[in-house]
């Protein structure tokens, strides 16, 4: 487990020495700082010593800290204040190298001037050796220790939190109580755990098997500009702050666990009000990409799609969650964490984001992982998925594609096709670019299919009545009247889009009554079996609708006589491969005939490159299937449906 050390930093009168009597009550190894570097040595002589043996004596002092095994605790100075004659406030730094080398976290408590202010003058006569300051004075020591200590901790990887106490000790204390528990929580391997917990979590209301899942990176993905970057233009120009921290910290530890938590602080310590100002400017000035709108959206409205997405985010999740729900609703889930500003108690770094798509797989080792992103954030998400996409930014992604050579991500490389937007290139195509190109709509036609289809494959009725029709010892007339539960089935299906009408019926306690129903114009509705292999399948339907006509169709010439009776039809054929006999007879319906009503095709089984082909080219058509297959056989013999289902198989 890692070893915390935590510092508790304030200017003279921010109230350490209180918190610290207090925290001695709950946690073990507390420290006040000035104690342990005077431990051989009075104050009065300490305070008489250069500054080379005080910086020798604190850093005595760090080392016999080190040598506790446990969490610690320690107070703190940052600087000293003194005031010229001429009234003029400058400080001194003390914090040491050991110091930053020794702690892990900072809580500076940024108390208010005006308080340091009464506290100082209430002490004056009691701690003559400190300066007394006005209220300027003491903003500018604040303002300089917030901006230094930031910039330390930055550079030495110490995690930043800053505390703003209250008017009430207790609750103040309990604030320090809770933020000390959270930093103690606050390692690798328990963000691991809670985001393992809050995949679970949001997969646990899934009300569909999930096909594929889709794990979309949120800035510079989904929209062209970065919002953290953005958030904290915004809060410097509204600030005067000029020092970017934000960048600095990154480039400095890269997209580390560390680095993510840093900023997770950061943001942490803002005035919840500027915060959520800030974060609405932002959104104000975000735009997605219309082409992933559009493209989520399909996903999103398919009637059909087993098809999950999944924002995965490392950025501002108030902003996100904004932009989420005014494009989708609430129809698209999102993984990230910024910690207290918007509760989630875990941070997504660049191995959180490929930890969720091990855990995905995990959960749902069927399932296709499709990941998209544009950083290196996203390097390892993209190397983890089953297929990865590359959303080229104005930057041509200059940082990832270097990392793309080294050898850890030559699997990627391979694998790796990118998305280009016109507003973000300019319409430039780099034709020598070794990453090959794929369109939202390529993807989209590969994986979900058009809204006029509805199939079954993965409930579980279908995968129970299609296991049977599969089975090689069955044929003849067991498997005829397999054929027809199938239909029966399918015809429960297709009614729910249908209208049905109240009809009076005689009960069968002997009077009239007016509850009961039947399908709308059943008269002028007939069921079309594609001879052989959709006959026992459209007697299924019949028996599900006994009161509408049953056709046998081998020749379109078989429907023109009942052309003119027909108001619907529904196209009954068991196998669908190419479909290229179903595209006959719809042709021959539509354009030959004009037929104006309603086409509704039932089927079996058909072929997966078919089931996005053919409703596309008959959107007026509404298509049923049991169930689609990748599998392109065509059966003969012994294994054509028609020679099974009649006992014909010598016959091939």
């Amino acid at each position: 487990m890692t070893k915390k050390r935590i510092g508790i930093y304030g200017i003279n009168c921010a109230g350490k020495t209180t918190v610290l009597n207090g925290l001695k009550e709950t946690f073990e190894h507390v420290y006040e700082g000035s104690e342990l570097v005077t431990r051989n040595i009075t104050l009065e002589k300490f305070k008489k010593l250069d500054s080379e043996s005080k910086t020798s004596l604190r850093i005595e002092a760090i080392k016999r800290l080190r040598e506790i095994t446990d969490d610690a605790i320690v107070t703190g100075h940052f600087s000293f204040a003194k005031v010229s004659p001429s009234n003029e406030v400058y400080f001194e730094p003390v914090m040491t190298d050991a110091d930053r080398n020794y702690y892990t976290d900072i809580i500076y408590i940024d108390i208010s001037p005006g308080d340091v202010y009464c506290r100082l003058q209430k002490d004056a006569k009691r701690r003559a050796d400190r300066p007394l300051m006005t209220v300027e004075q003491i903003k500018q020591w604040l303002d300089y220790e917030k901006k230094e200590l930031v910039s330390n901790c930055i550079e030495s990887g110490i995690i930043f939190h800053k505390f703003c106490p209250l008017s009430d000790k207790n609750a103040n204390l309990e604030i320090l109580i809770k933020l000390i528990r959270d930093i103690r929580r606050q390692t690798e391997t328990n963000n691991e755990i809670n985001i393992k917990e809050a995949i679970k979590k949001l997969t646990s209301n899934l009300n569909i098997k999930p096909k594929v899942f889709l794990l979309l990176d949120a800035d510079r993905t989904l929209s062209k500009n970065d919002t953290g970057i953005l958030f904290w233009e915004k809060y410097h120009a509204s600030t005067n702050a000029n020092v970017d921290d934000f960048r600095e910290n990154f480039r400095k530890h890269g997209h580390t666990y560390s680095a993510f938590l840093q900023a997770a602080c950061k943001y942490s310590s803002l005035d919840d009000r500027l915060y959520k100002y800030l974060c609405k400017k932002v959104v104000e000035e975000t735009e997605l990409h219309p082409e992933f709108i559009g493209f989520l959206k399909s996903v999103l409205a398919s009637p059909s799609s087993c098809v999950v997405p999944i924002v995965i985010l490392s950025g501002i999740v108030n902003v996100w969650q904004t932009l989420l729900e005014r494009h989708f609703g609430n129809k698209i889930p999102l993984l990230g964490g910024n910690l207290s500003p918007s509760g989630e108690e875990y941070i997504m770094d660049v191995k959180s984001k490929a930890l969720c798509v091990e855990i995905l797989k995990d959960l749902y080792p069927d399932s296709k992982i499709m990941a998209f992103g544009d950083s290196e954030v996203d390097l390892e998400m993209l190397a983890s998925a089953d297929e990865s996409f590359l959303v080229v930014d104005y930057t041509n992604n200059k940082a990832l594609r270097k990392r793309l050579n080294e050898q850890k991500y030559s699997y990627l490389k391979k694998k790796l096709k990118k998305i280009s937007f016109p507003k973000i290139t300019n319409g430039l195509y780099d034709e020598n670019d070794e990453i090959p190109a794929i369109s939202l709509e390529s993807i989209l036609f590969n994986l979900i299919y058009p809204a006029n289809i509805s199939e079954y494959t993965f409930s579980h009725a279908s995968s129970l009545i299609a296991t049977a029709s599969r089975r090689k010892e069955i044929c003849g007339l067991e498997l005829c009247n397999i054929h027809e539960n199938i239909g029966y089935f399918m015809a429960s299906k297709v009614v729910e889009d249908l209208k049905i009408i109240s009809v009076s019926i005689d009960h069968v306690q002997g009077h009239s009554v007016t509850n009961g129903f039947a399908l709308e114009n059943e008269v002028a509705t007939g069921i079309v079996a594609m001879m052989r292999a959709g006959e026992h399948m459209a007697k299924g339907v019949w028996k599900f609708m006994p009161n509408v006509s049953f056709i046998h169709y081998k020749e379109n010439s078989d429907l023109d006589k009942y052309m003119g009776h027909l108001e619907r039809i529904f196209v009954v054929d068991f196998v669908i491969n190419e479909g290229n006999t179903m595209r006959d007879i719809l042709n021959y319906l539509i354009r030959i005939h004009r037929f104006s009503g309603k086409i509704i095709v039932i089927t079996g089984v058909i072929q997966d490159v078919t089931a996005r082909k053919l409703p596309l080219e008959y959107p007026e058509v509404l298509f049923y299937a049991l169930r689609t297959s990748m599998n392109k056989y065509k059966g003969v013999g012994a294994t054509d449906t028609g020679h099974r289902l009649y006992n014909t198989t010598v016959v091939d």
